[in-house]
């Protein structure tokens, strides 16, 4: 289950039941794109952690008129790979690059300045869902699964 959460109001804004072959990472721009439509207000900013580290998660963000608030794995490339899409994405990849090395020079004051710490409300959501309704899905087919988070997510947007 892959979610995203309105960190004023603590309700999930978007939902996106996969099989567990698929990463965080693949789901970024699903998510992103229901928050938009979900939400009432201009999205100013978007917290992740790690797994959401990539050139094309960033681009989206930049195309969207979002800042992202990514932690940059410590191990990730700074160059762009050799593609086609090199020359439209060079910008991107700078302001990345830019990004990143703002991080790594002093990492608390980088998430300070830029709120990181928000980023754990998504957590907590996670946390209550569970102590609510359980960590099991008592469905058995896919579709069904679907459906049964669905519903617990409805109920806890409810419930706030």
């Amino acid at each position: 289950m892959h979610i995203a959460v309105d960190v004023r109001s603590k309700q999930i804004v978007a939902l996106e039941v996969t099989r567990e072959n698929v990463a965080d990472n693949r789901m970024f721009a699903p998510l992103l794109i229901q928050s938009i439509e979900n939400t009432n207000r201009d999205i100013d900013k978007v917290f992740a952690d790690m797994g959401y580290d990539s050139y094309i998660n960033f681009e989206i963000c930049e195309e969207a008129g979002i800042e992202p608030v990514i932690m940059v794995r410590r191990n990730s490339a700074m160059q762009p790979p050799p593609d086609s899409f090199r020359n439209r994405r060079r910008k991107v990849y700078r302001a990345r690059y830019k990004y990143a090395r703002e991080q790594l020079r002093n990492i608390e004051k980088w998430k300070k300045e830029k709120g990181y710490g928000l980023r754990w409300i998504a957590e907590s959501v996670f946390s209550a869902l569970k102590r609510c309704y359980g960590k099991h899905v008592m469905a058995r087919k896919f579709e069904n699964m679907q459906h049964e988070l669905l519903f617990k997510v409805f109920l806890y947007n409810q419930l706030l």
